[in-house]
């Protein structure tokens, strides 16, 4: 396999799991259950992702600004 992803659940409990990509990952996973994914991509560099229920969280981080 291609990258070597280590997954938490949110009770603590870790593990690893071997996929060609990203998205075929996610497949492997419990789509009820929410997870913090650890990887590093084909650049080099260490990606952290949020999972809850099956899905990627996005985080929207905006300034405010005064009008």
């Amino acid at each position: 396999m291609r990258y070597k992803y280590i997954v938490n659940e949110y009770d603590g409990k870790a593990f690893n799991i071997e996929a060609m990509s990203y998205k075929k990952m996610l497949k492997k996973l419990d789509s009820k259950k929410s997870y913090w994914v650890t990887y590093i991509n084909k650049k080099g560099n260490a990606q952290t992702k949020v999972i809850e229920n099956g899905k990627e969280r996005k985080e929207n981080f905006t300034e405010n600004k005064r009008v």
